[in-house]
């Protein structure tokens, strides 16, 4: 599975690539920010702040055809939710290896533009 899906992305903007470029700018720029901020909640078991920040940036993700990424933000959000935060620094890692994949593809797409 691609980590983007720009059939996907194209569909939901009609083809559109400066529609989809400043999407995606605006995606990348929340989505690290919010995954900064799941590091911390981690740190400090706030598990209530890590449902939430995984949850908004799982469905941000869903939205931008970023399908790789959501079901490992879908399990840290079930963590955070279920106060179970044993295993959630090993989830984290697999997502910041993820958005680092997805970067390096939107930064691969665009370069070919």
């Amino acid at each position: 599975m691609p980590s983007v899906d720009f059939d996907l992305l194209n569909s939901i903007f009609d083809s559109d690539p400066g529609q989809v470029r400043e999407v995606l700018d605006l995606y990348v720029e929340q989505s690290a920010a919010q995954i900064q901020n799941m590091a911390v909640a981690i740190s400090s078991n706030a598990t209530e702040d890590l449902n939430h920040l995984a949850h908004k940036c799982a469905g941000a993700s869903a939205s931008c055809g970023m399908t790789k990424i959501v079901p490992i933000l879908r399990n840290l959000e079930r963590m955070g939710k279920e106060n179970q935060m044993a295993e959630a620094p090993k989830t984290y890692e697999l997502v910041k290896t993820e958005f680092a994949a997805i970067q390096q593809c939107l930064a691969e797409h665009f370069a070919k533009k």
